[in-house]
């Protein structure tokens, strides 16, 4: 008698770019060293958690992730990248962290 091995559904999050500029600099390891420099370490470990979460509200709003709504700004978080740089994310018209499934990476800034 052979068993079938049941394995769980898993839901993580879709990731998707702005634009194909954004989606070109974040696209590899290689590209994201020499685009971004200092912080592309930050940049792949928030994109790995970004990676595998199951919706937004997993990603830390403690440091140092430190995912925060962006006042004046619908649908928005920023997760820190250094003491300045922010991944900025947009969800697709939900405000609710837990409801987020799918996320839009508008840009890496220093928006201060």
């Amino acid at each position: 008698m052979t068993t079938k091995s049941i394995s769980p559904i898993v839901y993580y999050v879709v990731i998707k770019f702005a634009n194909k500029r954004l989606e070109k600099r974040l696209s590899s390891r290689e590209a994201i060293r020499i685009n971004f420099g200092n912080i592309s370490k930050n940049i792949m470990f928030r994109l790995s958690e970004l990676e595998f979460a199951d919706n937004l509200e997993e990603i830390s709003p403690n440091p140092p992730p430190r995912r925060h709504k962006l006042k004046g700004m619908e649908c928005v978080w920023g997760l820190d990248l250094s003491r300045n740089y922010r991944l900025l994310v947009q969800s697709d018209g939900e405000n609710d962290p837990s409801k987020v499934k799918e996320i839009t990476i508008i840009s890496v800034e220093d928006y201060h």
